[in-house]
């Protein structure tokens, strides 16, 4: 599937390479890490069907790439949601320190919480535990959200005083698949933590990869395309 939007957004770039913003090529950047850390998370459960145990190279990079890729792609968000090449040519100094510091709590705290959730049934790690990995995130998630948000409706504000209709249009479509996306991935993370939690995930793990893996990999697939579409 990456690799399809990979050719597209190749084809859109070449065709119009002179007038890409900076926000243009980011896309591409998350693309890139959607590809990689796809292809490491094949190469990883190919290696452990074959040999019968995780192979911990691959393992490390599958959750490096797969954390790069979430905390982009959300910073991508943020940064558009900023006005970043709509209303404003460069963010203030500040706010890239804001930006940087985020980005490495956040790839500390969600790498930790990747490697407790992947052990939690092979070591039928502690409910306690991976609740205590999974909550600092969350908060993270959280406080990402709301700044962008606010962010967006303080830009929609200002794009309509402007009466810059179409870019208007464009921000309220983008609001519009945030608040969708983020309803669906406050029911998953319910789950995950309601039930899921109750026997360590071991009860119905056939079916537990549909809120660990499955919702957020479709939430962020289609937030990308809608991006992509956006932005094109």
């Amino acid at each position: 599937a990456y690799v399809v939007l990979g050719l597209v957004w190749f084809a859109w770039s070449v065709r119009w390479w002179t007038e890409l913003f900076a926000i243009q090529h980011c896309i591409a950047v998350v693309i890139v890490l959607g590809l990689i850390e796809s292809t490491c998370s094949y190469a990883l459960y190919k290696d452990w069907n074959a040999e019968g145990e995780r192979g911990m190279f691959l393992f490390g990079c599958s959750i490096l790439f797969a954390v790069a890729k979430r905390i982009f792609s959300y910073m991508l968000v943020l940064v558009a949601s900023l006005g970043w090449g709509v209303t404003k040519p460069h963010l203030e100094r500040s706010t890239i320190l804001k930006i940087e510091a985020i980005c490495f709590v956040y790839i500390v705290l969600d790498s930790i919480k990747d490697f407790v959730s992947a052990f939690r049934q092979s070591h039928a790690v502690p409910g306690l535990l991976w609740f205590l990995a999974v909550l600092p995130v969350s908060l993270l998630n959280g406080g990402i959200f709301f700044w962008t948000f606010t962010a967006l409706a303080n830009l929609m504000d200002t794009l309509e005083q402007r009466r810059q209709t179409a870019k208007l249009e464009l921000f309220r479509r983008l609001w519009r698949v945030l608040a969708v996306s983020l309803a669906t991935a406050g029911l998953s993370m319910v789950y995950q933590i309601v039930v899921d939690n109750r026997d360590h995930g071991l009860g119905n793990w056939a079916t537990a990869w549909i809120a660990v893996d499955g919702v957020p990999h479709i939430l962020f697939f289609g937030v990308l395309a809608v991006m992509m579409y956006l932005w094109k």
